[in-house]
């Protein structure tokens, strides 16, 4: 009599994107870290026949017409490349150039507001790690310069406070701001909307039965639910999982007993 494989799962999530508008392999699976939750679906629809010659009808005959293969992850491991999976986007190294900015203007200002230094269509975040901020009130008689009390900056997020109690700046003033922005890259990850494709593979590590190794040729993966930002658990970021048929010499889905 064969002995029974009780499972309690366990095991790591590796993915290879494919390259953009392509089904090729981009080089190598990533390990997408921690991942508390891996569910898998399936949804057939079926024809029946049902013999109708007398009595109560009795199916007959039944077809299988489609069969449907998804499923559902989520991962806690909140990496840049995670998050430019569940915002499906990329992940870039922006190149700063840094450098001394003279007399940029912020009109109509308003006390207790926040200005974001370095603002522009081509650069939506702003400048960064800036130093040497000197504020001018270009509408008041004489242009006051750098009115310390006024104005608190943080220089890290390059954003500057007009103070709620400013004396040298009153509602609807035109500033100008010179500062300097520190040289070097940052990480930034851009939503950009494209569709999530390629090789999924689940290698198990079973806390208790037998391992087996799942493997998926053609997944196309989609953020599920909420991710929420601030609370009280783990951040945790939730998958869908669509099963597509990579070729006709493919199948769907592989299942490897180690």
């Amino acid at each position: 009599m064969r002995n029974p494989n009780y499972v309690v799962g366990r095991g790591r999530l590796f993915f290879n994107k494919f390259l953009p508008n392509t089904k090729t392999l981009s080089g190598g699976a990533r390990y997408l870290g921690n991942s508390p939750e891996l569910t898998l679906s399936q949804d057939e629809e079926k024809l029946d026949h049902y013999n109708s010659d007398s009595g109560i009808k009795v199916k007959d005959a039944s077809v299988s017409l489609q069969n449907d293969q998804s499923g559902s992850f989520s991962l806690d491991d909140i990496s840049a490349d995670n998050l430019a999976l569940w915002f499906r986007g990329v992940v870039e190294s922006n190149a700063v150039a840094g450098g001394a900015v003279a007399d940029e203007a912020h009109n109509n200002v308003q006390l207790g507001t926040y200005l974001q230094l370095g603002l522009t269509d081509g650069n939506p975040i702003g400048a960064r790690n800036v130093s040497l901020v000197v504020v001018t009130n270009v509408t008041q008689a004489g242009a006051v310069v750098d009115m310390a009390g006024n104005y608190e900056v943080d220089p890290v997020t390059g954003r500057v406070l007009i103070l709620d109690d400013a004396t040298d700046i009153a509602a609807d003033d035109d500033l100008t701001i010179d500062y300097t922005a520190a040289a070097g890259t940052e990480e930034l990850v851009i939503a950009a909307g494209t569709v999530i494709e390629g090789r999924l593979e689940f290698f198990s590590d079973n806390a208790a039965g037998e391992n087996r190794d799942y493997i998926w040729p053609y997944v196309q993966i989609s953020p599920d639910g909420d991710f929420s930002l601030k609370g009280d658990d783990w951040q945790t970021m939730t998958f869908s999982l669509e099963v597509l048929k990579l070729n006709d010499s493919t199948e769907r889905q592989y299942i490897v007993k180690r």
